[in-house]
């Protein structure tokens, strides 16, 4: 393909009271390199807000094996975050989980299985 190959897609709901709508796709580039894709992205703001990617459906923690993607670009709209190169995600659920540092609390989790 001569473009990104959608691998699995879900959508955003709502934890620990908070507010969320969107959807989360993760995509393979023709180099091989991946991107976890927000789209239609809406939430509540908050603070230290980070993205990890994490295994298993419908996580609210972070456990062994999640990665870290950085801080949250914006609270509001389409963002990409590169997954590190040589990432090679197992067949199964993963949940794209925004996660406030500050608090240690769940914000917003998609489950996406590829």
């Amino acid at each position: 393909p001569s473009g990104p190959v959608l691998l699995g897609a879900g959508q955003f709901v709502g934890l620990a009271g908070h507010d969320g709508t969107g959807d989360a796709g993760i995509f393979q580039n023709p180099d091989g390199s991946l991107v976890l894709r927000f789209e239609n992205f809406d939430i509540e703001n908050g603070p230290d807000l980070r993205v990890y990617l994490v295994p298993g459906a419908d996580q609210t923690s972070l456990p062994d094996g999640s990665i870290g993607l950085g801080d949250l670009e914006g609270n509001i709209g389409d963002q990409n975050y590169e997954l590190p190169p040589g990432t090679e995600l197992a067949p199964g659920a993963w949940t794209a989980l925004v996660w406030c540092e500050a608090f240690s609390v769940e914000f917003v989790g998609a489950t996406i299985v590829v």
